[in-house]
């Protein structure tokens, strides 16, 4: 990241947030259009709050089978999320 300019930093960083607030409304619509289904956001609310107990730990506490459960626990809710 030293080779970044702050210029470059702060554009990244406005895209990033303009994304995440796009994917936001994309959901709250799709759930509106009853495309989600609703349990699938307590579902995510859990795996949020798991997330921040592992982003919590050492670094040499967390190992590599811990984080393949988490990633593979993740993929499996967001494509559990669609009901279409």
């Amino acid at each position: 990241m030293n080779n970044m300019t702050s210029g470059a930093y702060y554009r990244q960083l406005r895209q990033c947030r303009d994304k995440a607030r796009r994917v936001v409304y994309t959901l709250l619509l799709l759930r509106l259009l009853n495309a989600l289904d609703i349990q699938a956001f307590s579902v995510l609310d859990q795996v949020n709050n798991q997330l921040n107990v592992i982003s919590n730990k050492q670094n040499d506490v967390i190992d590599a089978t811990s984080l393949n459960d988490v990633i593979s626990l993740i993929d499996n809710v967001i494509r559990k999320l669609l009901l279409i």
